[in-house]
């Protein structure tokens, strides 16, 4: 036997009884704890247990209660580099008492969405460690709240360690979407850290501005674009046609800029024809449309809300407006002839024009008697119009300058006004030719009645 075999085989006899002999065995001590039968004591090195991998671990067969191990791929994504397991008889736990750690898949970052739209988003994210075991998926899930997970909605992209790019679908505009990048292997499912963005939408139109400065042939309108809904702003302005909901395939203006008010110039308008005019603003997503508005410019003996245009309002008139049309409006036909009524009372009323509906309020109150002429004026309903009145002294001479236009009047009658005169009397308008000792003189004399006069007749008016 050679001499250093010999040596060798004596140490191992030598510590092989002495360790049986003794109850406790100290290495690196002289004075080994009474409570251990092994005790390592060093300053400078360490006790080193078997190293193995997850897998191997799980592969000891029968592992006795208090097997010591090292797991080398073991522990969460926060701690890797491996943990000190002990089997506590039914399972592997780390030295704090938690069961062991296995190694999911580490990921280093969930990518920040890009390519956002109203429905659709691009993300993605980076897998730097497998954790000892194939990637079975991977991909990004997604949710309106917080920390989604597989659960929730996802992608299922190819591939296993590095980045990658995943393409979220089906998602709802101007609504707010939390990300999370995530991998899955053997021993569980990773999540990246969570991002969160939010779809495009379309713009919002607060209003389409009312119409103005209206001729024969243009117009001035407008809107006010609230939000451009997370795009820029391509085009604005307003559309018309002759039929409701106009479109941008309908005449349009196209005006410079992004959000905020803004005029437009309508022209290449016809006198007498209603529009309809909507304000409109498109993005990425979709083009919107405000409000709907319409206007006309109107000329004496039009059809136009429930009758015929009788007047329109000039400077020096009340109510006139140089920016929009306003006028009266002659019902078509005579509503019949009756007494104006009670001629004992008096009643204030006036003369001018834009006074009409005031006086016929005030005889309603002061005169119980019916029927009368303010009362059949103010019954009158068409066009599902019910606010008409019998015009004042100057309201009616308007309506018998422009009798031809409007129609329907008698060639020889008399038509009440809504203008009291002195208590007992009101002024009428006759409408036939006047004669004197020589003949035909001139159309029409406004003069005044006994307010229980009959035979003379009714024609109600409202104001547009």
């Amino acid at each position: 036997m050679k001499p250093i075999f010999k040596i060798i085989v004596s140490i191992f006899v030598l510590v092989f009884f002495t360790t049986n002999v003794f109850s406790q065995v100290g290495i690196g001590t002289n004075s080994p704890d009474a409570s251990a039968k092994l005790d390592v004591s060093s300053t400078t090195k360490g006790f080193l247990p078997p190293r193995m991998t997850y897998a191997q671990m799980q592969g000891i067969a029968s592992p006795a209660t208090g097997l010591v191990v090292f797991c080398t791929n073991c522990g969460t994504t926060a701690s890797v580099g491996g943990e000190l397991e002990v089997y506590s008889g039914g399972i592997w736990r780390n030295m704090i008492g938690n069961a062991a750690s296995v190694p999911n898949p580490t990921i280093a970052a969930t990518t920040a969405a890009s390519s956002i739209t109203a429905t659709t988003a691009t993300s993605g994210g980076n897998i730097t460690s497998d954790g000892g075991s194939a990637i079975t998926a991977r991909g990004v899930c997604w949710s309106t709240s917080l920390n989604p997970t597989t659960s929730d909605s996802k992608t299922t992209d190819a591939g296993t360690t590095g980045t990658y790019t995943s393409n979220l679908t089906g998602l709802t505009a101007g609504t707010l979407y939390y990300v999370r990048a995530y991998a899955t292997n053997a021993f569980g499912t990773s999540y990246g850290t969570q991002i969160s963005f939010t779809t495009l939408s379309p713009p919002t139109i607060a209003a389409t501005t009312a119409a103005t400065s209206i001729t024969s042939t243009t117009a001035i309108s407008g809107g006010n674009i609230t939000s451009d809904g997370g795009s820029a702003i391509t085009a604005r302005g307003v559309c018309w046609s002759t039929s409701a909901n106009p479109t941008t395939s309908d005449s349009k203006t196209t005006d410079a800029g992004t959000t905020g008010t803004y005029t437009s110039n309508l022209t290449g308008l016809t006198a007498g024809t209603i529009y309809y005019v909507r304000a409109y603003a498109t993005n990425a997503v979709n083009t919107v449309y405000g409000t709907q508005i319409s206007f006309t410019f109107l000329i004496i003996g039009d059809s136009y809300q429930g009758g015929k245009v009788a007047y329109i309002l000039v400077s020096g008139d009340q109510g006139y407006d140089a920016n929009v049309q306003h006028g009266l409006i002659a019902a078509a036909s005579d509503q019949g002839s009756v007494e104006w009524g009670c001629d004992a009372t008096s009643i204030s009323t006036n003369t001018a024009i834009g006074t009409g509906a005031a006086n016929t309020a005030a005889i309603l109150l002061g005169c119980a008697t019916r029927p009368i002429a303010a009362s059949l004026a103010a019954n009158y309903t068409s066009g599902g119009y019910a606010d008409w009145y019998l015009p004042s002294k100057d309201e009616l001479n308007k309506l018998f300058l422009n009798r031809v236009a409007i129609g329907g009047f008698g060639a020889s009658n008399t038509y009440w006004s809504s203008t009291e005169n002195q208590g007992l009397y009101a002024w009428y308008h006759y409408f036939g030719m006047n004669f004197s000792m020589s003949g035909p003189t001139t159309y029409g004399q406004q003069n005044v009645a006994n307010k229980g006069a009959g035979g003379v007749y009714v024609r109600a008016i409202r104001s547009f």
